[in-house]
């Protein structure tokens, strides 16, 4: 599952490592960029940027998230990153919890609609899943996605049982 440029940027610390995480995920390079930007930004700032030797600029940030065709809420959030990359050291922090508050509002929202008679169940389950998650990270194996984990609906129609699982005689002799 790939995931969208919202969660490409999102989990990033930097502009330039949300450039370079969205860039490679359209499967773009550095000169590809610029020929999208036509000439309003350079490869040699693109790689500054995304090596963190340069802050991006706002006027870079909107030439950027219009050559990525990037949502206007897409360009805000490279634009935010942009303006904490820029903004002094002793202010990174508050911004950075600020962001993360923004980001972790729906989340919020999400939970004080829940229902109250539903809430311990719903815990008890983010409570499975973080020791399961926990097992899982520790083998290095990543987890399965549930949507892939069942029997695939045409193993039935290549003589597998109605249920799509087939017998180890079956398994056998497809070899």
């Amino acid at each position: 599952m790939s995931l969208s440029v919202s969660q490409l940027i999102a989990s990033t610390d930097t502009a330039g490592d949300a450039l370079r995480l969205i860039r490679a995920a359209k499967d773009l390079t550095q000169a590809d960029l610029v020929a999208r930007a036509e000439g309003t930004i350079g490869v040699d700032q693109i790689s500054l940027i995304e090596r963190g030797k340069r802050p991006m600029t706002s006027k870079q940030c909107t030439a950027i998230a219009r050559a990525l065709h990037l949502t206007d809420a897409q360009e805000a959030q490279l634009m935010l990153l942009a303006l904490i990359d820029r903004t002094a050291a002793h202010l990174k922090p508050p911004l950075r919890r600020a962001r993360l508050r923004i980001t972790l509002f729906p989340v919020e929202a999400f939970l004080m609609e829940y229902p109250q008679d539903q809430m311990e169940a719903f815990i008890t389950t983010l409570d499975t899943v973080a020791e399961v998650w926990a097992k899982v990270k520790a083998r290095g194996k990543p987890p399965q996605n549930p949507a892939n984990a069942g029997p695939r609906p045409s193993d039935a129609s290549r003589g597998g049982t109605t249920h799509g699982v087939r017998s180890a005689d079956q398994k056998r002799a497809r070899g």
